[in-house]
C-alpha cells in the first residue's frame, strides 16, 4: 500500500498547491497463492490492484475514477510429480473486464487505457 501526498510548487499561484497530474493518493497491490496439498505442484492465486482517482491537468479540475482489478490464476509444478523441471502457469488478467484508465502524462496530455481482460499461458522449463 502506498500514501503519497504530494503538490505542485511551481512558483504559478493558479497551481501551486495542486495534486500533479496522474498521481493518485492511494495505490495498493496485494497477492496470495496456496498450494493444494492433496495434489502435489498444485497452487492456486489471486490479486488485486487498486488505484486511488488521479487528476489529468495542473489546475486539477478534471479527475480520472478511482480503479480496482483482479486477476486469478493456477499454476503446476511437473518436478513434484513427474520429474520434469518445469512450470506451467494459466492466469486471467482483470478477471472482471474492468474498463478503466491506468495513468495520465503529464499535464493530461495522454491517457493509458487499462488492460483488458486477458488469459496468460506460460511454460518455464529449467535446463
Amino acid at each position: 500500500m502506498t500514501f503519497i501526498d504530494p503538490e505542485i510548487d511551481n512558483g504559478d499561484p493558479v497551481t501551486t498547491g495542486n495534486r500533479p497530474p496522474g498521481v493518485p493518493r492511494r495505490a495498493a497491490r496485494a497477492f496470495a497463492e496456496y498450494r493444494i496439498g492433496a495434489v502435489p505442484g498444485l497452487a492456486v492465486n489471486g490479486g488485486l490492484t487498486y488505484n486511488s482517482g488521479q487528476f489529468l491537468d495542473l489546475a486539477n479540475t478534471q479527475k480520472l475514477p478511482s480503479w480496482t482489478v483482479f486477476d486469478a490464476g493456477a499454476s503446476y509444478d511437473l518436478k513434484p510429480s513427474h520429474g520434469l523441471p518445469a512450470i506451467v502457469r494459466v492466469s486471467v488478467i482483470n478477471l472482471t473486464d474492468k474498463h478503466y484508465w491506468n495513468g495520465v502524462s503529464f499535464n493530461g496530455f495522454g491517457l493509458a487505457l487499462g488492460e483488458p481482460r486477458a488469459l496468460r499461458v506460460s511454460l518455464r522449463v529449467d535446463f
